[in-house]
């Protein structure tokens, strides 16, 4: 079995790039074999709505030590 449950879920729209998305997720993870909770987040690029892209998937178990978490400023676009 496998036991996925999400909250604290938080989406930021890029403030340059209207396309783009950054999401935050807590995520707790169980199975029979395995379990672990943490900080999932992602860039997600909707230029092309059919195909949307994810630039960064990030995972971090717990907040930085001044409580942060890996955010959307730590990623510089080029286009």
């Amino acid at each position: 079995f496998v036991n996925v449950d999400f909250s604290g879920i938080n989406i930021y729209k890029h403030p340059e790039y209207e396309e783009i998305y950054w999401v935050q997720v807590f995520q707790k993870w169980s199975s029979s074999t395995y379990s672990d909770e943490g900080y999932l987040s992602f860039m997600i690029d909707f230029s092309n709505e059919d195909q949307p892209l994810i630039y960064v998937r990030a995972w971090q178990p717990e907040p930085f030590e001044d409580g942060t978490l890996i955010d959307l400023n730590m990623f510089e676009i080029i286009r």
